[in-house]
C-alpha cells in the first residue's frame, strides 16, 4: 500500500451507527439493590439460626441505606484541609512548633486579663506593659502624619507633641497614671 492510498480521502456515505441505548437514570441504584438482596438472603437465615427473628425487609432496608449513604458521602466534595493544619507551624528560629491549642490560648487570655488587674497595684507594671505600646503608637502617628522620626529629630517631635505628651513618651512613669490623665494623654495623641 502506498502513501497516497493511505492519505486518500473518499467521501462515502457514513455507515449508519446503531443507536446507542441511553443508560437509565436509575442505573446507579442497581448495584446497591443487588448487594442488599444478596446480603438479606445470607443474613436472614443466619440470624434465624442464632435465634433472632428479624424481618427480612428490615435487613434489606438497613443494607440498602448503608450503601446509599456510603455512595452519597463519596459524592460530596469535601474542602481541602487548610495548609496550617497540614504543615507544622515554624517558630522564629525555624524549628517546627506545635500549633497553640485551645487550653493554651485560654490560659494566655486569662493571664493577660489578670496582668491588667495587677497594673492597678504595681506602679512599675504600667511602665512595663502599657507605656511602651503607647509610645509606639505616638511614634507611628508622628511618622505617618508629620513625617517625623522621634529619635532622628527630637526637637521637631517635641514641638509637635507638646510638653505633657513629650514627657510621657521620653521618661518612664514612676506611679500609676489616673484614668483622667490617661484620657487626656490619649486625646493629645489623637490631636497630633
Amino acid at each position: 500500500m502506498t502513501l497516497d492510498e493511505l492519505l486518500r480521502y473518499e467521501e462515502d456515505e457514513p455507515t449508519p451507527h446503531r443507536a446507542e441505548a441511553r443508560p437509565s437514570r436509575y442505573r446507579w441504584l442497581v448495584r446497591p439493590l443487588v448487594i442488599s438482596v444478596i446480603g438479606t438472603a445470607v443474613a436472614w437465615p443466619l440470624l434465624g439460626v442464632v435465634g433472632y427473628a428479624v424481618p427480612p425487609a428490615l435487613i434489606f432496608m438497613i443494607l440498602l441505606v448503608v450503601q446509599l449513604l456510603r455512595r452519597v458521602t463519596r459524592w460530596i466534595d469535601a474542602r481541602p484541609i487548610p495548609r496550617g493544619l497540614r504543615e507544622p507551624i515554624l517558630s522564629g528560629d525555624g524549628d517546627a512548633a506545635a500549633p497553640p491549642d485551645g487550653m493554651q490560648l485560654a490560659v494566655e487570655r486569662w493571664d493577660t486579663r489578670l496582668s491588667w488587674v495587677r497594673v492597678q497595684h504595681d506602679p512599675h507594671q504600667f511602665a512595663r506593659t502599657v507605656q511602651p505600646r503607647l509610645v509606639q503608637l505616638v511614634d507611628e502617628r508622628l511618622r505617618l502624619r508629620h513625617g517625623i522620626v522621634r529619635s532622628a529629630d527630637p526637637a521637631k517631635a517635641r514641638a509637635v507633641l507638646g510638653d505633657p505628651l513629650w514627657t510621657f513618651v521620653t521618661t518612664p512613669v514612676q506611679a500609676n497614671v489616673t484614668p483622667a490623665d490617661l484620657a487626656r494623654l490619649i486625646r493629645q495623641m489623637e490631636e497630633t
